[in-house]
């Protein structure tokens, strides 16, 4: 779970997570990262900030 900063946006938090995650090899090349789904139900967060849009485009710009 994450330890919420005020001073980032939520989905900034998400997909630094997440980036850590890609670093760490928490996530296999050619395997799919996690659901919209999944992220609201790990992160308690409603399904808006998760967009996996937002998101997984942060983490790949």
């Amino acid at each position: 779970m994450i330890n919420w900063r005020l001073d980032q946006p939520k989905w900034v938090q998400i997909a630094a997570e997440l980036r850590a995650r890609i670093a760490a090899g928490a996530y296999k090349r050619g395997n799919p990262l996690p659901s919209e789904r999944r992220l609201v139900e790990e992160f308690g967060v409603a399904r808006a900030v998760t967009s996996t849009d937002v998101v997984y485009e942060s983490i790949f710009a």
